[in-house]
Formats: structure tokens, C-alpha cells, sequence
């Protein structure tokens, strides 16, 4: 039998105690402060939703869109003064590539890969062009010199042709929301003598402050054409 003392002393000892040290209170526990239900937060895959959300379903007064990065983006409400908080409305979640940069990848993934992940145009052309050469041939040689890469590729059945592979090229992958340009930037591109290609990103990450100051622009824009800027505050 348990001693009715022994159980009382496992009650004080368990009881929450304010302690004054210098001037500043302590507790011997955490305490988890009660507050009022709210709103259950709204996920959306594009800005265009936000403005959507902000011109229909949105409540007076202050608002904080908060550009978190380049493809993440959050409206909040107003500070409740009573409980230090705000409410989280909307976020939005951008649909991006998922390319393996700094991983070589064998010629078939590579060339779907920079087709359906990247922004067309004449470097996306010329890359697969190159690469789209190596498929043919059983060996391939490289040479380097540390800026530009030479490719010995066959074309055909007999004839062979260098191919210059100049560096850093400048691409445009899927890596924000698809409302706003994609922000382009320098990639390192590395070919093997096993027909794999690889590239590296070589800008230091500065397309991410692009794509959000496009973000930026693109949401004040919106919420501009819906008379609803001046109740919102953009923070990127």
C-alpha cells in the first residue's frame, strides 16, 4: 500500500512554482499559453490563388504577405495584440523541377530532363545538340583546360567533330512560381568519358533574391487591379 504522505509529496513537488530571482520571475515548468481557435491555414500552388483569395475572402484590415523564397509564400493577418500572433491564411507552394544538379546523369535522363525542366531556347538547343551527338558513338574524348571543355563526338559512322562546350552557360530551370520569368543563371556543364552529363549551379544562389523581388512584383501588381494594396504589407 502506497503511503498517503509519499503520494503528497509527489503532488507539491509537481505543482507549478514562481520564484523571484533579482527582480525577474521563474517557473520550474514550461507553460503553454491558451489561445482562441483559428482559421485553418488554405494551401495553393500559384500567386494568381492568393489574389484570388486576398480580393474574395479576405477581412479588413492589416495583412502581411511574407515572400518566405522563391517558392514559398504566406499571407497573415494582422497582430492580435491580446496574444503576439497572427493568423496564417493562405500559403502558397510553387510546382518546380526537380533536376539533380551536381549529379551526373546518363545521356536519356539528361536530355528529358534539360526538355521538360528548363526553359527552351538556343543554349538549351546547342546543349542537347552536343549531347544528342553522344548517344551515336561507343567512345567519346574530352579535353580541358579548365574554362572550356572540348567534346570529340562522331557524327555518323565516320566523321568526327569537335565540339565546344563553353562555361558557364546560362540556363532557366523550372525553379519558381510559373506566373512570374523564370530567373536565369550560370551552370557549370561537365561531360564524361562514360556519356554522363552533370551540371553544377555557379551563380552562388543570387537567382533566388531575383525570383523573389519578382515575386514582389507580381503579387503588388494583383493586388494593385483589385484596390487591396494599401491594406496588405510585402515582405521579401
Amino acid at each position: 500500500m502506497i503511503d498517503k504522505s509519499f503520494l503528497e509529496k509527489i503532488e507539491a513537488m509537481s505543482a507549478q512554482t514562481i520564484t523571484d530571482i533579482d527582480g525577474l520571475a521563474y517557473s520550474n515548468k514550461n507553460l503553454s499559453l491558451i489561445v482562441p481557435p483559428a482559421a485553418a491555414r488554405i494551401t495553393v500552388k500559384s500567386l494568381s490563388a492568393i489574389i484570388d483569395f486576398c480580393e474574395n475572402e479576405m477581412e479588413e484590415g492589416r495583412h502581411v504577405l511574407h515572400i518566405e523564397g522563391e517558392d514559398s509564400v504566406s499571407l497573415l493577418g494582422g497582430m492580435s495584440f491580446e496574444f503576439r500572433r497572427r493568423e496564417h491564411f493562405v500559403a502558397a507552394e510553387a510546382f518546380t523541377g526537380n533536376f539533380q544538379f551536381g549529379n551526373f546523369l546518363n545521356v536519356d535522363k539528361f536530355i528529358i530532363a534539360l526538355q521538360a525542366q528548363f526553359v527552351q531556347d538556343d543554349t538549351t538547343a546547342a546543349i542537347l545538340k552536343l549531347v544528342g551527338n553522344m548517344t551515336k558513338v561507343s567512345e567519346v574524348g574530352t579535353k580541358d583546360d579548365g574554362t572550356t571543355q572540348r567534346v570529340e563526338a562522331k557524327v555518323g559512322l565516320a566523321k568526327v567533330e569537335n565540339i565546344s562546350v563553353p562555361n558557364p552557360v546560362r540556363l532557366a530551370p523550372y525553379r519558381t512560381f510559373i506566373e512570374i520569368d523564370q530567373p536565369y543563371s550560370n551552370f557549370v556543364l561537365r561531360l564524361n568519358s562514360d556519356h554522363n552529363c552533370a551540371l553544377f549551379e555557379a551563380d552562388g544562389g543570387a537567382w533566388r533574391i531575383e525570383a523573389m523581388q519578382k515575386i514582389k512584383t507580381f503579387l503588388d501588381n494583383g493586388l494593385k487591379s483589385i484596390g487591396k494594396r494599401d491594406q496588405i504589407t510585402i515582405l521579401c
